[in-house]
């Protein structure tokens, strides 16, 4: 039970682990934001075809695994694999280590081993593998206990009895993955693709996964994703658990289901949302989409989410909160719309609900009882169909995710008001991007609302959602109406700066060499 919980409340299972209580000002003077830095996103040892000879080749068929394992227990750095090849035991390392693939690089456990396990201090660096049938007990296909990063690759099919279906990341580093796909993993426990303990998932794609904990992704630390997660299932956070603080940027997340809560994310601690969509996501109890100790969201998308719990103070269709003694929970430019009738937004125990306006609901104003004070620019009662036109559904609308469009009139555009009523600490804000500017490699893949989850700017007064609708979609009568505000980009620009502080979503630049 969280610290301080009144005993006469029952709380539910996904709470019963943990709180973790690190601040944005504790997050950055923790080292982490430097910490993401000192990893560096070149991978351990960069890999190019051009570092692939004939003496770190392995071939299939011709060559096998054993000719692979050759080459680590001679230390190789770089270690190039071409055609497929079937394991009867784990490959094993001990040195910092890059797996690089060429034409039709495949590894296979043959649902009959783990494929690769690593020792203390190795770091492992994967680029344009298949990692395939791997079984294991922690880490069906990968075990490691440095850091590792997972480039270009496909894991599938991967099976682990306790934690990691995919990868286990044993250890205090980074589990970075970028333009990977995780596909039909499982854990008996934690992480049915990824247990880590902070992880970071740029432009890649996770479905049908599956765990007790976290369908998706376990973070015994962080899970900071700017990712598509379609299909996963879980006990509790049926994508993604983490245990300190969950950031979504630019994500969206699809048909995801939990046993109990969290249909989509659990959040031990903070959750962050900013340019994001959530879409039929549901849990059989609270959370439909989200459920957090507390969260901050803005400018995403909330459509025909559910939570089933028959108490339904506690239900939150979209979001559920249930902790306000760190910082508040608020919502600011949102749209959160369904075809049922229940809250859409919940509150347990000690959490509230902020309403920084610009938000549209399809429920009632009445309905949502846990909003403290609706904000007047935000509306109520709005359908579906008068935001986002008939037969609402997600599409390739431009940019890496699939979104929901408006279409042109609706409540939606142009809602977010003109109004400064965020406080923000600069000095805080300004510390926390000068950490994360100076950390070599990395960048914050957005610091301002300037973009929607498209990559489409956001000019003038802004569209509700993860989607600002452009001029050539309004049609340019609606378009005329668009108005370049000043006042409206610095508003806007204040609330998710802190927002962004917050999120600390770093995307990796490569370098080739």
């Amino acid at each position: 039970m969280p610290e301080n919980a009144p005993e006469t409340v029952a709380v539910p299972p996904a709470f019963r682990r943990r709180r973790v209580t690190r601040t944005a000002a504790a997050i950055a003077s923790s080292g982490l934001v430097v910490g993401l830095g000192s990893v560096g996103v070149t991978p351990a040892i960069a890999a190019t075809a051009d570092d692939c000879d004939t003496g770190n080749t392995v071939t299939a068929p011709g060559d096998d695994a054993a000719d692979i394992q050759v080459l680590l227990d001679a230390d190789t750095a770089i270690v190039c694999l071409a055609g497929a090849f079937t394991l009867s035991t784990p490959l094993t390392f001990d040195h910092e280590l890059t797996l690089f693939g060429l034409a039709g690089a495949q590894l296979d456990g043959d649902n009959a081993t783990q494929i690769l396990a690593g020792s203390a201090g190795a770091d492992l660096v994967l680029q344009n593998l298949a990692v395939l049938n791997g079984s294991g007990v922690d880490g069906g296909a990968v075990y490691v206990e440095g850091d590792i990063e997972v480039y270009d690759s496909r894991f599938e099919g991967n099976v682990a009895s306790d934690d990691g279906g995919a990868i286990y990341h044993d250890g205090s580093g980074f589990a970075i993955i970028e333009g990977s796909t995780f596909t039909d993993n499982s854990a008996d426990d934690f992480g049915g693709a990824i247990y880590g303990e902070d992880v970071i998932a740029v432009g890649s794609t996770f479905s049908d996964n599956s765990a007790f904990f976290g369908g998706a992704l376990y973070a015994a630390g962080s899970a900071q994703f700017e990712s598509t997660f379609v299909g996963n299932d879980a006990f509790v956070g049926g994508a993604v658990v983490a245990q300190d603080y969950s950031a979504s940027l630019g994500s969206t997340f699809v048909g995801n289901t939990a046993e109990e809560d969290g249909g989509a994310i659990s959040s031990y601690g903070l959750a962050y949302v900013l340019n994001s969509t959530f879409v039929e996501n549901s849990a059989a109890g609270i959370g439909g989409a989200i459920t957090s100790a507390y969260a901050q969201i803005g400018l995403s998308t909330f459509l025909d989410n559910e939570a089933n719990t028959s108490d339904e103070g506690e239900r939150g269709d979209a979001v559920l909160v249930y902790e306000d003694d760190i910082d508040s929970s608020f919502i600011v430019g949102n749209i959160f719309a369904g075809s049922r009738s229940f809250p859409q937004l919940g509150a347990i125990e000690d959490g509230t609900w902020e309403d920084r306006g610009g938000n549209v609901f399809s429920t009632s104003q009445a309905t949502e009882v846990a909003i403290g004070t609706a904000a007047s620019s935000t509306l109520f009662g709005q359908s579906v169909a008068q935001i986002f036109g008939p037969g609402a559904s997600l599409a390739a609308n431009g940019g890496a995710t699939d979104t929901v469009l408006l279409i042109p009139g609706s409540p939606a555009v142009d809602i977010v008001p003109v109004e400064d009523f965020l406080d923000v600490t600069s000095a805080e804000v300004a510390s926390v991007f000068s950490a994360v500017d100076a950390a070599a490699g990395f960048s914050p893949v957005s610091d301002t609302p300037d973009e929607d989850q498209r990559g489409e700017p956001r000019d003038g007064l802004r569209d509700a959602g993860a989607v600002e609708l452009q001029a050539d979609e309004l049609g340019s009568e609606l378009a005329a109406t668009g108005v370049s505000n000043a006042t409206t980009v610095g508003w806007l620009g204040a609330a998710f700066v802190a927002l962004g502080s917050l999120v600390l979503l770093v995307r990796g630049r490569r370098s080739t060499v």
